[in-house]
């Protein structure tokens, strides 16, 4: 079975024996989230209602390069 989670992003598991139980941790892409979360809002907090900004834009390219270099 697979149980999703936010530490533990995804933990699967097997009752049969020739199957390994796998583990995959959830806490670099949550710190990861966290971090792109509190600037944007920084960032938004300066821009108001026009919606975005080259800097969010950038902010966004960045987190995406961050979240595909995680390990597997």
């Amino acid at each position: 079975g697979i149980d999703l989670g936010l530490n533990n992003l995804a933990t699967l598991v097997s009752n049969q024996p020739d199957i390994n139980h796998k583990l995959i941790n959830g806490k670099p892409l949550k710190s990861i989230n966290q971090y792109f979360n509190k600037k944007k809002a920084k960032l938004m907090s300066f821009i108001g209602d026009k919606g975005t900004s080259h800097s969010i834009g950038r902010l966004s390219k960045k987190r995406h390069q961050k979240i595909e270099a995680l390990p597997a």
